[in-house]
């Protein structure tokens, strides 16, 4: 994180944070102990990003915030790419047995995709999209 007396630009920042995650987390570490993890019939996709921030000496959140896509997709997952996504991206979440739509549209316009494709998943397994389950209104508008 960037100390409020930092002159780092943004652009800085950024490079600097994606080196020190490519040093801490090397991807391809990640995903291989991801897998070996998940070969454990008791774990979970949310159960094992502990275990990585733990096993590479990070915070959970910058474990989350690196590879978290990765570490949750699995063979039950779907991932909907929006813009433009490297190729290697893709491979490695299809490695995880994730099915991958690469959008081709405007994001804008696979965003409504998504929705309808999210409302008709849901009402297939008889869900209410409109109330979801263990959620209550945070903030009324009046």
């Amino acid at each position: 994180m960037r100390s409020s007396g930092c002159s780092a630009t943004d652009a800085e920042e950024i490079e600097a944070n994606q080196f020190a995650a490519a040093i801490l987390m090397p991807a391809d570490l990640v995903i291989g102990e991801a897998r070996r993890l998940l070969k454990d019939p008791s774990a979970t996709d949310a159960s094992i990003v502990p275990l990585l921030a733990q096993g590479f000496d990070v915070s959970d959140q910058a474990m989350e915030y690196r590879h978290g896509p990765v570490s949750v997709a699995g063979p039950s997952t779907l991932v909907w790419t929006l813009g433009d996504v490297e190729a290697d991206v893709v491979a490695d979440v299809e490695l995880t047995g994730a099915t991958v739509v690469v959008g081709a549209l405007d994001p804008m316009a696979e965003l409504v995709l998504i929705q309808r494709t999210a409302v008709a998943r849901a009402e297939a397994r008889g869900l209410d999209p409109d109330h979801p389950r263990h959620l209550t209104r945070s903030v009324v508008l009046s």
